[in-house]
């Protein structure tokens, strides 16, 4: 049996009710394997997910129903690790910059644990080399 990500075991829920509902409906249509999980980072502002090969914030406000043309839920953000220039604290949020994106993915500080997601910012920065 594989051990779970870092920040899977948290006691702690954040999200309950519909918009657990709907970040966790969308997590399994994105059909991320599980042994590819690194990090896990669940809070008021949605899920995080660090894998070996993206970063993924799938937000409260994400679609049941509508996908993009890739088939991933409206709403998620879904930035491949290759394509990351850097992570920078602006003010209250973290921004995560890309050269794909027409604008970094905004995190704000209180939309998830603080101490999980500045774990995963280090694991994120350290798989890019940034530190």
């Amino acid at each position: 049996k594989r051990p779970a990500a870092k920040g899977a075991d948290s006691t702690q829920r954040y999200l309950l009710g519909a918009p657990r509902k709907r970040v966790l409906a969308a997590e399994k249509r994105l059909e991320v394997p599980s042994r590819s999980v690194l990090r896990r980072v669940e809070g008021p502002g949605g899920l995080l997910l660090l894998t070996s090969q993206d970063i993924i914030h799938v937000p409260t406000t994400v679609s049941e129903d509508e996908e993009d043309d890739d088939g991933v839920p409206s709403g998620v953000v879904r930035v491949h690790l290759d394509r990351v220039v850097g992570v920078e604290r602006e003010g209250s949020d973290v921004e995560v910059y890309s050269y794909d994106a027409q604008a970094p993915i905004r995190l704000p500080l209180t939309a998830f644990p603080f101490q999980e997601l500045m774990e995963l910012l280090d694991d994120a920065s350290g798989l890019l080399g940034l530190t």
